[in-house]
C-alpha cells in the first residue's frame, strides 16, 4: 500500500447559522488506493474513513459524492495540466464519478458505493468525453480520488474544538481549514 502519508482529509468548516457549520471533508485518494492490482489497501481506506465518519458524526446526516483529480492532454501541444471538478461546464459530463447528486451517506454501503464509482470503466466513462467536444483538451489519467462528504454540525459539537475549527463569530461568512493525513 502507498505511503499513510498521501492519503488525507481537507476540513473546511463554513458558519452556517449562528448555532450551527456546515462542514466540508474532503478525503483525497491516490490512485494507487483505487487500483485493481491492490483492492484490499482501497477496502482498508474506505473502513478508515468509515470509521472516522462514524466516530465523528455517528448521528448526523452525512451526503457524499465522489469526484476526481486528473490530468488532461493538449491534443495540440502534448501539455499536460492538473484538473479537478468540471472540465466541460457546458455538459452534461460534470466530473463525478458518483453522479450529479449527493449520496446520503449509510455504514452498510458506502464502501461498496464508492467501489462501484472507483472502477476503472466507470473512471473513463465518466471522465473522457466525446471527440467531438469543442476542446483542445483531453483527459489523460486519472491522478487521486475524492470523496466530498458533508455534515452539519452544532457549534457546540466537539470535533469543532479538537480540529480548532470554530469561526470567529466577528467575521461574516467565516471559515477554517485544516488538513489531517491518514492515519486520522
Amino acid at each position: 500500500m502507498q505511503s499513510n502519508q498521501h492519503i488525507k482529509v481537507d476540513i473546511t468548516s463554513v458558519d452556517a447559522t449562528d448555532s450551527s457549520y456546515l462542514l466540508l471533508l474532503n478525503f483525497n485518494l491516490p490512485k494507487t488506493v483505487v487500483e485493481d492490482n491492490v483492492p484490499l489497501s482501497q477496502v482498508q481506506v474506505l473502513n478508515d474513513i468509515v470509521a472516522y465518519l462514524e466516530k465523528h458524526f455517528s448521528n448526523l446526516n452525512i451526503y457524499y459524492q465522489v469526484s476526481a483529480s486528473y490530468n488532461l492532454t493538449s491534443k495540440k501541444t502534448g501539455d499536460k495540466r492538473l484538473f479537478t471538478g468540471s472540465f466541460c461546464p457546458s455538459s452534461a459530463n460534470q466530473a463525478s464519478l458518483s453522479g450529479p447528486v449527493f449520496i446520503t451517506y449509510s455504514r452498510d454501503n458506502f464502501s461498496v458505493q464508492v467501489q462501484s464509482c472507483t472502477t476503472e470503466e466507470n473512471i473513463l466513462n465518466c471522465l473522457q468525453w466525446p471527440s467531438d467536444e469543442n476542446s483542445d483538451w483531453e483527459f489523460s489519467d486519472l491522478v487521486s480520488v475524492i470523496i466530498n462528504c458533508q455534515v452539519i454540525v452544532k457549534s457546540s459539537h466537539l470535533f469543532l474544538k479538537q480540529q480548532s475549527l470554530l469561526v470567529s463569530r466577528n467575521k461574516r461568512h467565516g471559515r477554517r481549514r485544516v488538513t489531517s493525513f491518514h492515519p486520522w
